[in-house]
């Protein structure tokens, strides 16, 4: 089984990026984050040879100034199919050596 929990994820919109400022809790500093529109990621992981077995909805839902629509923090459980090909290691990732 495959896990991915917590990524931002909008259900209508494109996927976008944004800047996350988390000053009010202590941080001094900006990094992006990334909404995920649901969508895609269920199909990238479909493709990959995952089947979605569960959803969870965490329900914490932080507001994005300007946003074209507000995210929702999800989690989704996957199956690796049979016939799907196992995870290519760290090696297959990377760029050819020249």
């Amino acid at each position: 089984m495959d896990f991915i929990f917590d990524p931002f994820c909008v259900l209508t919109n494109g996927s976008t990026i944004f800047i996350q400022r988390p000053y009010r809790h202590g941080y001094d500093t900006e990094y992006l984050g990334w909404c995920i529109n649901e969508s895609d990621l269920l199909t990238v992981a479909h493709s990959a040879g995952l089947g979605l077995r569960r959803e969870f909805v965490v329900g914490f839902n932080p507001v994005i100034t300007n946003a074209p629509e507000q995210n929702s923090y999800r989690g989704y459980l996957f199956q690796r199919s049979p016939a799907a090909p196992a995870p290519r290691t760290p090696d297959e990732n990377s760029s050819p050596k020249v």
